[in-house]
Order: structure tokens, then sequence, then C-alpha cells
């Protein structure tokens, strides 16, 4: 699913909604009905930037998500562009996680930790990092958030040395 949210300059949630991203009728059908919901809200609440999280390889800087996980076939779909050009407000687009580690940093954490971390657990397993300037000292706060930790942990495997894909041969060796 896709959530779409609308904040004040305070941080505040001032409306939420979710629609079925539906995958499986492709990027055009998806960009539409993604600019479709972001001009009516544009008409409706006034926002002066979007930001936008997606699961995934991005490459933030040209606002392109070059392949998600969750959308197997997408490859290279732009995301920023289209909607600034829609809307004429600054967008952004980044990895999910990325996203969360920023906004834990910077709705909650920042006031207490330099550094910040963040597991997201969805669809799948996504970390990210929100640093701050180089004078900060050398670690890092881990903020996990999920409905429940303790049945979370209970079901939670090791990370490290799992193995995701059963060993295969590698051609020419």
């Amino acid at each position: 699913n896709t959530k779409i949210i609308v904040m004040d300059s305070g941080n505040t949630l001032l409306h939420e909604e979710r629609f079925r991203t539906m995958p499986e009728r492709g990027q055009a059908d998806f960009m539409k009905r993604l600019t479709a919901a972001v001009k009516r809200l544009k008409n409706e609440w006034g926002p002066v930037s979007i930001g936008i999280g997606a699961a995934g390889d991005i490459d933030p800087e040209r606002g392109v998500m070059r392949f998600s996980p969750n959308l197997a076939r997408w490859r290279n779909v732009r995301v920023a562009g289209p909607l600034h050009k829609l809307t004429r407000l600054p967008c952004v687009l980044e990895n999910d996680a990325n996203m969360a580690a920023w906004g834990a940093y910077e709705l909650e954490l920042k006031k207490k930790y330099r550094n910040v971390g963040a597991v997201t657990l969805g669809t799948g397993i996504g970390g990210g990092i929100m640093q701050t300037p180089a004078e900060a000292p050398p670690y890092v706060t881990f903020y996990v958030s999920v409905e429940n930790l303790a049945a979370t942990l209970a079901k939670a495997a090791e990370l490290g040395a799992t193995t995701i894909v059963p060993p295969t041969p590698i051609p020419g060796t």
C-alpha cells in the first residue's frame, strides 16, 4: 500500500490516507493515481514540499527509483520529477529506511542523540542512518519502532549469518 500524510511546520500530523499500490497495473497507472492524490491534497491542504520514501535502490539526486523489491518489474521509475512538474513544489525521493531514520531524528531524537540508525520491519527488513556533521561523536543509536517489541523479538531470527539464498555454483569457476 501507499501512504500519504500531510504535516504542518510543527510536525503535527494533519491528514493521512492510503491507497493500494497495485504494481501489476504498471508504473504509469501508479504515477497517474499518485499525482491525482497529491494534486487533490495540494488543493485541500496547501503543502509547501513533498517527501517520498520508497523501498529499494533509490537515486535521490535524480529522483528515480532504480529498483524496488516490492515492485519487481519496475525499473528506473521517475518519481520526483513528474510530481514536481505537476505541483511546482520541491520534491525529494529517498530510500524509505533513510527517511525513517531522518524522521525519527527530526521528530523525536535530535535533542537526545547526534546520530540515529533505524531498522525498518515491513515487507522486508531495511535500515537507514542519520548522521550529524563530522564533529559529532562516532557512534550510532538504533531506533526500532514496532507495535509489540517483545512479540517481534520472540519471532525474530539472527540477521547475521542467515542464509537468504542457498549457495549456488558460480558459472565459469
